[in-house]
């Protein structure tokens, strides 16, 4: 299924309403290391049913960005219930990203 990419409105509803635990890659298209990075994620979305994957393109909205304390991409937050409860900063490993999803 992969991740669906969504706008900051549908981002806030999104993450507040989902049932599962939801990850949100926090992106840019000109950012070489968020090229890179994005089949990376898309396959992790791929593999693992029990959350439910978002991408968001940080130029789309900054005000969004700002809300979500995202200062450098690429980043991937985690969130239960609306609250986020784990991130991480940069292009982590396949192993470090599924390890925080395995955590979630």
């Amino acid at each position: 299924m992969g991740a669906e990419s969504v706008t900051g409105s549908e981002l806030d509803a999104s993450v507040g309403t989902a049932k599962k635990t939801a990850a949100v890659f926090f992106w840019a298209t000109w950012e070489g290391t968020c090229k890179a990075y994005m089949p990376t994620y898309e396959d992790v979305a791929n593999s693992n049913c029990n959350l439910a994957f978002y991408k968001f393109d940080v130029d789309s909205d900054q005000s969004t960005t700002l809300k979500y304390g995202v200062r450098s991409v690429p980043t991937v937050q985690l969130f239960k219930g609306g609250q986020m409860i784990n991130q991480l900063v940069g292009a982590p490993t396949r192993v470090k990203l599924d390890a925080l999803v395995a955590n979630a």
